[in-house]
């Protein structure tokens, strides 16, 4: 991971991300030190405090974080870096056809979307690998 070498990265402890993590620094030989955290908020304590130079974890529960933090530090980024992908589900009462219809049509569009930018219709993306969630092209 690009410019994590030799910094420390809050993670919390026993999730996917903490093991996607690791893995990831491991194969690129990364040399950054995973600071376990027993929750989102320690971790995110952690950056405030600067005990941490950065907080992995998943996307969406980062920006939600980071926007209503206390501090909200101006000099926080979102890394493009991305080494795991895991789906979302969403609980939704039975018996309301409309807002299941809406939450189907919604995800349709952002899969829609995000095929359309990153497929190649080759068979891979370009690093090359087989992306295991395109059904457009068998992917």
């Amino acid at each position: 991971m690009p410019g994590l070498d030799g910094r420390k990265v809050a993670v919390v402890r026993g999730t996917t991300t903490a093991g996607h993590l690791e893995a990831a620094l491991k194969k690129r030989s990364a040399t950054a030190q995973i600071v376990p955290a027993e929750n989102r908020a320690d971790a995110m304590a952690l950056l405030d405090r600067g005990e941490v130079d950065a907080y992995a974890g998943d996307r969406g529960v980062l920006i939600g974080q980071a926007m209503t933090t206390k501090t909200r530090t101006p000099e926080w980024t979102l890394l493009d870096v991305q080494f795991s992908f895991e789906p979302y589900a969403f609980a939704m009462p039975r018996g309301d056809p409309a807002l299941r219809l809406a939450v189907n049509r919604a995800l349709a569009a952002i899969y829609a979307r995000a095929r359309s930018r990153t497929c190649t219709g080759a068979g891979s993306g370009a690093s090359g690998r087989r992306r295991r969630w395109c059904r457009r092209c068998s992917c």
